[in-house]
């Protein structure tokens, strides 16, 4: 097991179950605390209630959009870092990913390569 997440707590807003078990599985086994929310609605109440060190989304999520997630965290939460993990092309996004959002993956999104970014946005808070 890698010690690059250890003490930190990492957000997974995914609501398609066999993505958020990968990545639970992934992090969780790079030394990370994994909390996965499902949708909107659970991504704002797990960041109030956990304060994660960093967030990973997708932008298609129940209960409401991605957008509304990002702008809502923002409001209260300049630093914490987030990545977008989505299927959703960056061009429809790309005046909230430049304002919102710290780094973007298109799905599928290589692990590693977000783990590296993972870890350097953690290194520089």
């Amino acid at each position: 097991m890698s010690e690059s997440g250890k003490n930190k707590k990492i957000l997974i807003v995914e609501d398609e179950k066999t993505l958020s078990d990968i990545y639970f599985d992934f992090f969780s086994d790079s030394g990370f605390d994994v909390v996965i929310a499902k949708d909107g609605v659970s991504a704002l109440e797990s960041f109030e209630t956990e304060q994660p060190d960093i967030i990973i989304t997708d932008m298609k999520l129940g209960g409401m959009t991605g957008v509304e997630v990002l702008m809502q965290i923002r409001q209260v939460d300049l630093n914490v870092p987030i990545i977008v993990c989505s299927s959703v092309g960056y061009e429809k996004y790309k005046k909230y990913f430049d304002k919102y959002v710290n780094a973007v993956f298109d799905k599928p999104a290589n692990l590693d390569e977000m783990l590296k970014k993972v870890n350097s946005l953690l290194n520089k808070t």
